[in-house]
């Protein structure tokens, strides 16, 4: 009997945890999009909500264990990748500004 209960705390946790990552990520994208940002921040605003979006769910992938939750080390994983991905054609624009600047 504890030990279902347990479970179930478990997953009620889970769930919880989802939704206010879900919310943070909601709260940051609206943040990118309201304020008033020149182009270049605005890009620069969407690498951090790609990185917020990847620290959190990392957090959530390595936290929760078991076969239930193997699907937030996969998207943890693509995350990693698109956010790493974002960050280089950062670092390549700002390299090509820095270049073609008179």
């Amino acid at each position: 009997m504890e030990e279902n209960s347990v479970e179930i705390q478990k997953k009620r946790n889970s769930g919880l945890t989802v939704v206010l990552i879900v919310v943070n990520v909601f709260l940051a994208l609206l943040y990118a999009n309201v304020t008033d940002n020149s182009e270049d921040q605005t890009y620069i605003n969407y690498v951090w909500l790609a990185g917020s979006l990847t620290f959190l769910l990392g957090g959530f992938a390595f936290t929760y264990h078991g076969k239930d939750y193997r699907w937030g080390k996969w998207l943890f994983a693509l995350l990693l990748i698109v956010s790493l991905g974002f960050l280089a054609l950062l670092i390549m624009a700002t390299g090509l500004e820095h270049a073609f600047h008179n």
